[in-house]
């Protein structure tokens, strides 16, 4: 949320070129969270004091399925609006002191992104509590 509110703040260009480079790196971090998930299974499964059947195994599991849900159904389909709006609004004309006529729709992705940013990070923050701590262990 904070990198939108900055990018408006610069040349509409210059927004769309960095939304485009924002989200091939945010993909890429999503491999990386897949990988965690994947690293994390095998871990478990290899392990001979952690099962699947611990409730925080279970919980940690349901919080990164939650986040995965934030993710693709609500964050990414946001940016992609975000991203339309923003190209759009970068090919019309505008006459000085008039609002443009995508801004009130990008002030209110921006906070709907944001949003499911810092629920997502809860949810991440949540899920790591449960993986080193182990309650109910």
């Amino acid at each position: 949320g904070v990198f939108l509110a900055v990018l408006r703040r610069r040349s509409t260009a210059a927004s769309i070129g960095a939304v485009g480079a924002n989200r091939d790196l945010s993909q890429l971090a999503e491999l990386l969270i897949v990988g965690a998930l994947v690293f994390g299974v095998a871990a478990v499964g290899q392990s001979k004091g952690i099962s699947f059947d611990q409730a925080w195994v279970s919980a940690a599991l349901a919080l990164w399925l939650v986040d995965m849900g934030i993710l693709h159904g609500f964050i990414r389909r946001k940016q992609r609006r975000y991203s339309v709006v923003a190209t759009e609004l970068a090919g019309t004309v505008i006459a000085p002191g008039a609002s443009p006529p995508g801004a009130a729709e990008l002030d209110r992705l921006e906070r709907a992104i944001s949003g499911a940013w810092g629920v997502f990070n809860v949810v991440v923050v949540a899920a790591v509590y449960l993986m080193v701590f182990q309650p109910g262990s």
